[in-house]
């Protein structure tokens, strides 16, 4: 295990004396901005490490809110009026946060809490986009062995708000309508499912924790998904919205309660 020696220890604590110092300076108006030997010349990692300290310093010495506190009441107001916002850019932040709006991740950076995970971030952003505050996803966002996750987790959470007392047979059932590929686009899915996993079933089957998937009724309901395709508009809508003895000709397997989590 590496040692850290004296000079090391005297040198990170030099780096963050003098970046307090500027910072103390920014605020007195003696400064309109950090030497360049803080931020720019550096590797972008240093500039990383180079924010936090500033930030987290910031936080502490003119808020001196507990951290807790802060997760709930911080604002972009107040990280304008503490001059952070410049340097706001040099954190790492993923392409589920927006760093002009959420103060909760960059809280979670600074002080290396509740960190949100890669589902977690992605719910996040689907729940901004099925609310209209995300036009676009970020480029990529859904491309590649990542993307295709990001889709399970945004259909998981899909199926948990929607369909949340269903059986994994009648899933699959439902799967194979055009009801549910109605319910894909409404949601902004379908371009997703088409691109990653090419039709619905196998979109949900892959979405299904192991021991909830059923190879059988996997194959099955996907050739009864393409021969639906194969029926004329009318028919398809028949089969998605069924009545009287329609109904008992629907393709629903029976199943026990669903339990709601994935």
């Amino acid at each position: 295990m590496r040692l850290f020696g004296a000079e090391e220890i005297f040198m990170g604590y030099s780096l963050a004396k003098s970046l307090q110092v500027e910072y103390d300076e920014l605020m007195c108006g003696k400064r309109r901005t950090f030497s360049s030997s803080h931020f720019g010349k550096h590797s972008t990692e240093n500039c990383t490490e180079n924010a936090k300290i500033v930030i987290k310093y910031a936080l502490d010495t003119y808020i001196g809110w507990p951290v807790d506190v802060m997760f709930y009441r911080l604002d972009m107001n107040v990280m304008s009026m503490l001059k952070l916002v410049p340097i706001i850019k040099y954190l790492k932040i993923p392409p589920e946060y927006d760093r002009d709006r959420d103060t909760f991740y960059i809280l979670s950076v600074v002080y290396d809490r509740y960190i949100p995970g890669k589902r977690s971030r992605t719910i996040h952003m689907y729940e901004r986009a099925l609310e209209g505050k995300v036009q676009k996803f970020p480029k990529e966002y859904f491309s590649g062995p990542d993307g295709r996750k990001r889709a399970i987790f945004c259909l998981q959470y899909l199926v948990n708000q929607r369909y949340p007392f269903m059986s994994s047979e009648e899933l699959y059932a439902e799967s194979g309508k055009p009801s549910w590929t109605a319910m894909l686009k409404e949601s902004r899915l379908y371009p997703i499912c088409k691109a990653q996993f090419g039709d619905p079933v196998t979109f949900l089957h892959a979405s299904l924790p192991v021991e909830q998937r059923d190879d059988f009724v996997y194959h099955y309901m996907k050739y009864i998904h393409s021969l639906i395709l194969a029926m004329p508009r009318k028919k398809q809508a028949e089969i998605s919205r069924p009545t009287g003895r329609a109904a008992k000709r629907n393709i629903l397997l029976e199943g026990s309660g669903y339990d709601n989590q994935f």
